[in-house]
Formats: structure tokens, C-alpha cells, sequence
């Protein structure tokens, strides 16, 4: 995993991916509620194109994942010397026991599979292997029927 580092704005950067993906929950009238903390002037150090690949991928699933008429959270802030993303969605969820192997590559969720939503079950093993990249923790809870949350820090 090739990473270029360089200073970049992570509230651009959400502002990028924000305008990307309104056209793909539009079709779902699923509300994207960005919350942005992250102070203006305050920048970070890492691959801009991948942590947007990062953000991308995320918030991706979460629309895929999420029924019409629902709302998917983006909360994006400056949390213990780092930044956090967290994307909560009220869609399916994944069961209990699938959960600690969703970062595995090629692992899809049974209750992904029985509802044909598609998928190669790489997009949360390459999250993971870039956010890792970027001495960043990644993680995800869910409840099945519920929803799911998900979440990433880098270091600033």
C-alpha cells in the first residue's frame, strides 16, 4: 500500500466526498447529516486520495446498507489530538457473530448475502489496511435491524 504524504484539510476533504455522494443517496431520499467540528485552519498529515477513498467507502455503505427514507450521521471532529470520523446508519446491521470479521478480506456478512445487496467484502479490509497505514484505529458496532456504526481516528 503506496501512501503520499502530504499536509491536506480534512474538513476539504469531507466537503469533497460530501458532493460526490449526495447523488448517490438522493435516489434512496436518504438524508446525509454531516456534522462538522473539525476546525477551518487545522490540517493533517496523510494521503488525501485514500483517506477519501476511506470516507468514500464508508459512507458508501452505509446508503447501501441504509432502507429510503432514512438518514445516515457523518460526524467528523478533533478528538484527543486526532481526528474522528464516525458514520452511523439506521439499515440493516450485521449479526453478532459476523462483526469481528468484517476487516477480513473477502468477508461479507451473511444478512449482506440473503438481501443480494452487492459486494466483493474488500472495501472494509482496504479501509482498514489504509487507515492502519496512517497510524489510525479503525472500528465498527452493529445491531442487527438496527444499524451500524462505524469509525475511524488518525493522529494528527
Amino acid at each position: 500500500l503506496q501512501l503520499t504524504q502530504q499536509e491536506f484539510s480534512p474538513r476539504e476533504s469531507m466537503a469533497g466526498v460530501r458532493e460526490m455522494l449526495a447523488s448517490v443517496a438522493e435516489p434512496k431520499s436518504i438524508v446525509l447529516d454531516y456534522q462538522e467540528e473539525w476546525p477551518p485552519n487545522v490540517r493533517v498529515t496523510g494521503d488525501p486520495g485514500r483517506i477519501e477513498q476511506v470516507l468514500t467507502n464508508l459512507i458508501g455503505n452505509a446508503i447501501k446498507f441504509s432502507p429510503n427514507n432514512s438518514t445516515v450521521t457523518v460526524h467528523s471532529s478533533q478528538e484527543a489530538g486526532g481526528w474522528r470520523v464516525e458514520i452511523v446508519d439506521q439499515g440493516i446491521g450485521i449479526p453478532a457473530e459476523d462483526v469481528p470479521r468484517l476487516f477480513e478480506r473477502f468477508y461479507r456478512a451473511g444478512n449482506a448475502s440473503e438481501a443480494q445487496i452487492q459486494g466483493t467484502g474488500l472495501g472494509l479490509y482496504v479501509c482498514k489496511a489504509i487507515i492502519e497505514g496512517h497510524g489510525g484505529e479503525i472500528g465498527l458496532e452493529s445491531v442487527e435491524g438496527e444499524g451500524t456504526r462505524v469509525w475511524f481516528t488518525l493522529p494528527i
